[in-house]
């Protein structure tokens, strides 16, 4: 390797050694909670979108740390004398071209992802400048304020891009609200171990101002938090009493134990602490529900999700005839179809903390010339997001056959009826898919018997695989299976192309 080469690699070793110097601390207390808990509330994620949503996180908390340490250098030669100013690695005026310049590169960056997700990166720069530049640090409730603002635009910011979403669901704005409340009422615990320092710069936080009550303050706010969250995320009796002791706990340590050294201990607990706040919604996440159920008795692999692909569309009964013989033409098999679907919610679904409509349990029985075939309970959740597979719907799907009342069995899992309908039309195969063209009918009130659709009633198409599919191939027997979501859409994409022109099918999120 040449000498100019060598330079040039140990000149970008030194600068990457430098930045990971301005963020080494906040690991513990910023990357891993924030990436905690957008991981909790964002739905099914890839490792492609954790590494974004992590990247976006670090730049930006490179970018506060650059500009908090540029005006923290007195304190930090006391305090924290590795950090870049102190140990000589970079001057302060430097520091300060760097800090603006990141800003720009943190908007650049959002830039690549949405609108919201640059909207949150200018408001962390506001929020930047009014904690540094107009000095709100040195005082104890603004700087409260300003480190509550910039957790919860850091949490937005890394949900938004971890979920590939534009907007955030109920269940993440209630998280991100709660989570925001708690560091506004607790985050100056970090402030009784820089008592000595930010009493050199002249700052008034709550230690110094309030040294006996900031302390009984926090005996008191943090077992009360506590009490209240595990009830809010409506926890089991045992995590309760773990968070709860924690709490109680990193509450009496700070209360009794008050030099440096016990405070800094103090503080790593506390993190500890917080990070449980961080993982509290994963319960409202997961409220008991079908899907639980039955990924135990579906037949699907147990390391991945088992998946539906479709498309859907309408038409109307003009066209009926054409669509019938260019289906025909293209497809394996076409039968008569008659069947009974009953959508289920849980009992009492509506005093329960959920982000989004919650999972429907769904009953299927296949109806035939005098006959009838067992129910099959189904259900779905949320589509994946349109950034991942913008092609087609492909949303997470658990099934199993039912011996006997499957309606009694639902009733007995929490479920209600909401509402049945019947569907009458033609059932298509072509390879792994199934095509269904049919007209709703709608129930007799007083019979519960279908009323036939009427002839201008509009006929739906649905395009989707006949059995689960997963993210990757599997083995059986030493065979690969052919399964997965990409060979799935791209099957369900060639029916699009064979009924173009004649049927528009297109992805639904439903």
């Amino acid at each position: 390797m040449s000498d100019i080469a060598t330079a040039a690699l140990r000149s970008a070793l030194r600068h990457f050694k430098t930045a990971w110097l301005f963020t080494r601390s906040d690991y513990k207390t910023t990357i891993f909670p924030v990436m905690i808990f957008a991981t909790i509330v964002s739905p099914p994620n890839n490792l492609l979108a954790l590494s974004r949503s992590t990247c976006w996180l670090w730049f930006h908390l490179l970018q506060f740390n650059v500009s908090n340490q540029t005006y923290s250098a007195p304190e930090d030669v006391l305090n924290k004398p590795w950090r870049p100013v102190p140990s000589g690695r970079i001057s302060v005026s430097g520091c300060r071209v760097l800090r603006w310049g990141l800003m720009v590169f943190c908007l650049g960056l959002s830039s690549f992802f949405s609108f919201n997700v640059v909207m949150t990166s200018a408001l962390f720069s506001v929020l930047s400048i009014a904690h540094d530049d107009f000095r709100l640090s040195h005082y104890g409730i603004f700087k409260n304020v300003c480190n509550a603002g910039g957790s919860a635009t850091f949490e937005l910011g890394a949900t938004l891009i971890l979920s590939g979403e534009s907007l955030l669901d109920r269940t993440s704005i209630i998280a991100l609200c709660c989570s925001a409340f708690v560091i506004l009422m607790t985050i100056h615990m970090q402030d009784f171990m820089d008592v000595n320092g930010d009493r050199m710069l002249g700052r008034r936080t709550l230690p110094i101002v309030a040294p006996e009550g900031s302390r009984i303050y926090m005996l008191c706010v943090l077992p009360l938090l506590s009490l209240a969250l595990v009830s809010f995320w409506s926890l089991g009796p045992l995590c309760s009493i773990l968070f709860v002791s924690l709490g109680c706990g990193v509450g009496l340590r700070c209360f009794f134990f008050r030099d440096e050294i016990c405070d800094q201990s103090t503080y790593l607990l506390y993190n500890m602490w917080l990070m449980g706040t961080h993982i509290l919604p994963i319960n409202a996440r997961s409220q008991p529900d079908v899907l639980p159920i039955f990924f135990m008795f579906s037949q699907t692999q147990p390391h991945a999700h088992a998946y539906e692909v479709a498309l859907f569309g309408e038409f109307f009964a003009r066209d009926l005839k054409a669509i019938l013989n260019r289906l025909t033409l293209h497809t394996e098999s076409a039968v008569p179809m008659h069947t009974r679907e009953i959508l289920f919610e849980q009992f009492g679904v509506q005093s329960q903390v959920q982000g989004d409509e919650p999972a429907l349990l769904r009953a299927k029985k296949e109806l035939g010339d005098g006959t009838e075939s067992g129910w099959s309970l189904f259900s779905y959740l949320k589509p994946e997001s349109v950034r991942v597979h913008p092609e087609a719907t492909v949303r997470p799907w658990a099934t199993c056959e039912v011996i006997g009342d499957a309606l009694s069995f639902a009733s007995a899992l929490g479920y209600v009826q909401r509402s049945q309908i019947y569907k009458r039309g033609y059932a298509f195969r072509r390879g792994a898919l199934i095509i269904q063209m049919f007209q709703q009918e709608q129930v007799d009130p007083k019979t519960f018997l279908p009323i036939p659709a009427h002839t201008d009633t509009l006929w739906e198409v649905e395009v989707k695989t006949a059995t689960q599919v997963n993210t990757s191939a599997s083995t059986a027997g030493g065979h690969v299976q052919v399964s997965t979501v990409r060979a799935a859409i791209d099957a369900v994409l060639e029916v699009q192309l064979i009924m173009k022109g004649l049927l528009d099918l297109r992805r639904q999120d439903l």
